[in-house]
């Protein structure tokens, strides 16, 4: 609401008789200096109606008026929530709204994301019930029968938080929802959450699945990892969450007949070719399908592109990626997508607050480069920061030597930039040589290949290594199915 217009000394002067205004002239302007403070205080007036007027409305009130509103519709803040609570005007503001929309649908799926952070869908189990149809009030997406033709809303409606998006009629089922024996009748209402995280990984590259330059898999590791949809952002309290707006495993069926909501810059993935000297997308035209290990060509997978077919095929059940034949293999492939995490830890794409209060010098590196001139740099004190998620060879030790007693860098730290994983991997094991009373903060990383390990010392002296944000990769590297290659070796040997 745009604020009131105020009053000016002469436009109440000029309301005077002009009797009066010539006399106060030939006066010096005495009765003008006598309307300048009745018009200041006027506007104080006029002001304070206007906020009046206001502060019956949780948007415009002031700051101290929003408790009392809160009192008027009995709000409640939530039990250890207050000091998370940023605004508390836009708490009282979403309880109007909650109070508003009792009992519905929508009010229910949006509490329940409110109250647990993660994404919600509410499904009135009635509409899911195989009746008879009232011709004065028909429901055609209430079919009593399934479509074996709609097979892509077959293929959302399986597995994972199944019944979320289940389109099927059901018959009704007797028993209590409360004993999760039963569903689906009239008075039954469910609410899905999703404890998984869709945590985006931007411009990582491509693992060569073969050496063959056309099979790769998206995950870092070279193991097969379901692709994750990205969750949209829903504008509208009274909007029911659809695939769209929750963070699902991609379908093929699904990802296939949504792929412009699903490929492309800034959506759920991407695949791009890197140079050395520029960055450009894959023009060729990406398709959906099947790379499974094709049972009759041992090393091969089925439904990869073939002459004539010049498009890119995905896999987004088994995270995998086939390149038609005519590709240059000599071009580093990165891919930006979703991978599915249940809690914000490891490093990756979420927002981890990278510390900033060291005073540091920082050296920076990118795109694999070589950490061990960086590293013998920093040796004394300083900040190696890398860029992006690409693969970095660690060296085989990194020294960690004691600062002069006046040295402005206390200590080595080895971070990624907020939202990247850079992966640091060595056959061998990487070693932590460090001085007496050295301090040393890995943030952001993953290491692989090899266990971590802090040399033994000679004295009895402190020497101290902060992880933060960091995976050491259970059973030191991963296989193809994602197992463990070593199964029992640390990842950390102090």
């Amino acid at each position: 609401m745009s604020a009131p217009a105020l009053y000016t000394t002469d436009d109440i002067y000029r309301l005077l008789p002009a009797v009066y205004r010539i006399r106060d002239d030939e006066l010096g302007g005495v009765l003008h200096e006598l309307v300048e403070v009745i018009t200041a205080q006027v506007n104080a007036l006029a002001e304070g109606i206007e906020q009046a007027y206001d502060d019956q409305f949780i948007e415009t009130c002031a700051e101290w008026v929003t408790p009392y509103i809160g009192d008027l519709i009995s709000y409640r803040t939530l039990h250890g929530e207050v000091p998370r609570v940023a605004s508390p005007r836009a708490e009282v503001a979403n309880t109007v709204r909650y109070r508003r929309r009792k009992g519905t649908a929508s009010m229910l799926e949006q509490l329940a994301r409110d109250v647990t952070g993660w994404p919600a869908r509410a499904v009135e189990f009635f509409e899911l019930l195989a009746t008879s149809q009232y011709m004065n009030h028909v429901r055609p997406h209430a079919q009593a029968t399934a479509s074996v033709r709609d097979a892509v809303s077959l293929d959302i409606g399986d597995g994972f938080q199944a019944g979320a998006f289940d389109g099927l009629s059901h018959t009704a089922e007797m028993r209590r929802i409360a004993t999760s024996a039963g569903r689906y009748n009239i008075p039954n209402v469910g609410i899905f959450l999703w404890r998984v995280e869709a945590h985006r990984l931007t411009r990582s590259p491509l693992v060569d699945a073969d050496g063959s330059g056309r099979r790769y898999r998206f995950d870092p590791l070279g193991t097969d990892k379901p692709l994750f949809g990205a969750a949209r952002t829903e504008e509208e309290i009274t909007h029911l969450a659809e695939p769209f707006d929750v963070p699902l495993p991609l379908k093929r069926r699904w990802a296939s007949a949504h792929l412009p909501e699903y490929y492309g810059a800034g959506l759920s993935m991407l695949l791009e070719i890197d140079d050395g000297t520029d960055v450009v997308p894959v023009e060729a035209v990406v398709r959906i399908c099947d790379l499974s290990d094709d049972p009759v060509a041992p090393g091969a997978w089925a439904h990869e592109p073939e002459p004539p077919d010049e498009r890119v095929a995905i896999d987004p059940v088994r995270g995998r990626v086939a390149f038609p034949s005519g590709a240059s293999a000599g071009d580093t492939r990165v891919a930006t997508f979703h991978y599915g995490a249940a809690l914000s830890i490891g490093g990756g794409g979420y927002d981890r607050g990278v510390a900033r209060d060291e005073m540091l010098s920082v050296a920076s590196a990118s795109k694999g480069e070589d950490l061990a001139p960086l590293l013998g740099a920093a040796a004394a004190g300083g900040a190696v920061e890398i860029a992006d998620s690409y693969r970095y060879s660690a060296p085989a030790t990194i020294t960690v030597t004691t600062p002069a007693p006046n040295a402005a860098d206390r200590k080595l730290v080895v971070r990624s930039v907020n939202r990247a994983r850079p992966l640091l991997i060595r056959s061998g094991q990487m070693k932590l040589a460090m001085d007496a009373d050295t301090h040393v903060v890995l943030d952001g990383l993953m290491l692989a290949g090899a266990p971590l390990v802090i040399e033994e010392s000679p004295d009895a002296r402190p020497r101290t290594l902060e992880l933060r944000h960091c995976t050491l990769v259970p059973g030191i590297a991963r296989d193809s199915a994602g197992e463990p290659a070593f199964f029992g070796r640390a990842g950390l040997i102090v």
